[in-house]
């Protein structure tokens, strides 16, 4: 089985919509994927859509962003779209984005920079800083992304403004009432090292923690092999993904990744029980939508 568990698309801040990350995951190679954008569930219906009429399996997923001095993400898989709950939830975290965006564009505006805030929206309404950041070199205020994001989003910049962010336990919780597995996503690239993330666990598995996504493109393999260790060894699932945000650069030799971002199903080869982990999800997930 070929699975990658960590998909991005316009919906967040992506480059592919949803139907085209699902071919594209199709031509791949790809038995399952999950399509989990950044604090919202906006592009499931479509992705979902997509994969029953290509024959691949989809779990629907989302990435939430908690934590309160450091940035922790969790991975969500089994997000239910119909549910009310679930919609009133990543409606809520889609207007804590929109107000940080219309606060930093008028931050930006008083600079003397001009950004229109339709400018920033993707699909569904997410506002996120890479949209804001294309933005910018289209209008030439930044040649490039990287100066975009240093330049004017950066922690330290005069038009900066923090993200206000959930615990991490309580961004767990919250999605273990709605049903969702929750999971930790990257430790090493949160900065999560062994000895750190064996302090902070039991709390979080306390709260809900489901897994922890031990494969991971910015994880070397030692590393990789180490937090899955953990995992298992705290009685928690194993999963793994490429973070693909759907820029095909990152799919040539030697080219440079952004943040650890690789193409779809890459840096995952050595995930060798990866059919066994991805059945014990599904029954995860289909026990406590049970339970929700």
């Amino acid at each position: 089985m070929k699975a990658d568990l960590h998909l991005h698309t316009a919906a967040s801040d992506g480059s592919l919509s949803p139907e085209d990350m699902v071919k594209c995951a199709v031509e791949a190679g790809m038995d399952v994927i999950a399509i989990t954008d950044h604090d919202t569930a906006a592009g499931l219906v479509q992705a979902q859509a997509a994969a029953v009429a290509a024959g691949l399996y989809l779990l629907p997923g989302v990435e939430l962003s908690t934590g309160l001095e450091s940035e922790v993400h969790l991975l969500g898989y089994g997000v239910d779209v119909a549910d009310s709950r679930t919609r009133s939830f990543f409606e809520g975290e889609l207007h804590r984005r929109r107000e940080r965006m219309l606060e930093m564009l008028e931050r930006l505006e008083a600079a003397g920079i001009h950004i229109a805030p339709q400018e920033t929206e993707g699909l569904g309404g997410f506002m996120g800083r890479m949209n804001l950041a294309q933005a910018l070199c289209a209008h030439g205020y930044a040649q490039s992304i990287r100066e975009a994001f240093d330049q004017y989003m950066r922690e330290g910049t005069p038009t900066f403004v923090p993200r206000k962010r959930m615990t991490v336990e309580e961004g767990v919780a919250a999605l273990h009432s709605l049903g969702i597995v929750p999971v930790l996503a990257h430790p090493g690239k949160s900065g999560l090292t062994p000895e750190k993330l064996r302090m902070l666990l039991p709390a979080w598995i306390e709260a809900g923690l489901g897994g922890l996504e031990a494969w991971h493109a910015s994880h070397a393999l030692g590393d990789a092999l180490c937090y899955e260790r953990i995992a298992r060894e705290n009685g928690l699932l194993v999963t793994g993904g490429s973070d693909c945000h759907g820029r095909r650069a990152q799919a040539q030799p030697g080219a440079q990744k952004r943040r650890g971002h690789a193409w779809i199903g890459e840096n995952l080869s050595r995930w060798r029980s990866v059919q066994e982990d991805v059945e014990a999800l599904k029954e995860r997930m289909a026990c406590q939508c049970r339970e929700a």
